[in-house]
């Protein structure tokens, strides 16, 4: 545990070593994921294909069993972890938040009444 004492942390005070800093790279989000998660109760296969626009932001779509494609309103990375939003079939927001470890995917998603863990994988 580090006690935050003026500008210096109390364990550098007495000798011990600072937590490291997060230096982890931001991930590059495009690609193509296969997503499992459940939805009102029922388990979905799904794939996110996340492309860079023209102005350096990222869009898509989502498409599973089902289920129409879905847009991909943005992408936010940060380290490791991208927060996806999508707009549902009913016109609401999901948001789909996605740890990748090399192409592993783990994380959870949410919206309005539902959500799950999610597991999958990024496609070579």
């Amino acid at each position: 545990m580090f006690f935050v004492v003026g500008s210096r942390t109390a364990a550098a005070q007495s000798g011990g070593t600072p937590p490291p800093a997060d230096t982890a790279a931001a991930v590059d989000p495009v690609g193509t994921y296969v997503i499992y998660l459940t939805a009102q109760g029922n388990a979905m296969t799904l794939t996110h294909k996340i492309e860079k626009k023209a102005d350096g932001t990222f869009g898509g779509s989502v498409t599973g069993e089902g289920i129409p494609a879905l847009p991909i309103n943005s992408v936010k990375v940060t380290g490791k972890t991208m927060r996806v939003s999508v707009t549902a079939p009913d016109g609401t927001e999901a948001i789909m938040t996605m740890v990748l470890e090399g192409d592993q995917v783990t994380g959870e998603w949410a919206m309005n009444g539902d959500g799950s863990k999610l597991t999958g994988k990024k496609q070579p």
